[in-house]
């Protein structure tokens, strides 16, 4: 079995492990993340008991080596074929930025590794704006009004990924992301 990519052109997913959410508070504490847009939404989409996480990684930017998110993989329903999954990632990126790239890397990770078609997560609308490809693969799959946890309750919605619609749209990016932008070459 291969083992799973897990860097891209400017980051890196380092899975780590967390045995409550202080720990993820201090993580996110000591890396100036505690204000980030969002962070309510993450840390209350979050299963109470973390030792349910399949999979959590830091989001490292691999030039500085700097913490710049935390994501979490739970929930993985063989029947369903689907998956949860929650991220939070530094937002003072331009489009395209850092943040972007997190979002494309992290979600093509988890198709790559799990065995899933849909990928369902909460967010607040205009986070999932800023993913480029969001428009064409992200759908809202719940109530507005359906109850969440956490600060931004009443911000936050469910969206899916469908993998079909996803590979269809992303891959240019995703390549992209992974290899960087190609040089010219003189004949």
């Amino acid at each position: 079995m291969s083992s799973p990519q897990l860097a891209s052109r400017r980051v890196m997913l380092r899975p780590t492990r967390f045995e409550n959410r202080e720990e993820i508070i201090e993580v996110l504490d000591g890396s100036g993340l505690e204000d980030v847009r969002g962070t309510g939404v993450f840390l209350g989409s979050l299963p109470e008991d973390l030792g349910a996480l399949d999979a959590s990684f830091l989001i490292e930017e691999r030039s500085q080596g700097s913490t710049v998110g935390v994501c979490a993989v739970f929930g993985v329903d063989s029947e369903d074929k689907s998956v949860q999954v929650s991220i939070l990632v530094e937002d003072n990126s331009p489009i395209l930025g850092l943040g972007v790239e997190t979002y494309v890397f992290f979600i093509g990770h988890v198709f790559s590794e799990w065995d899933v078609n849909k990928i369902h997560f909460w967010s607040t609308e205009e986070l999932v704006g800023m993913i480029p490809v969001g428009q064409a693969v992200i759908s809202e799959s719940r109530s507005a009004d359906e109850e969440r946890d956490g600060e931004s309750a009443d911000r936050a919605r469910a969206f899916t990924i469908e993998r079909e619609v996803w590979e269809i749209q992303s891959h240019r990016f995703r390549s992209w992301i992974i290899r960087g932008p190609q040089k010219n070459r003189a004949s």
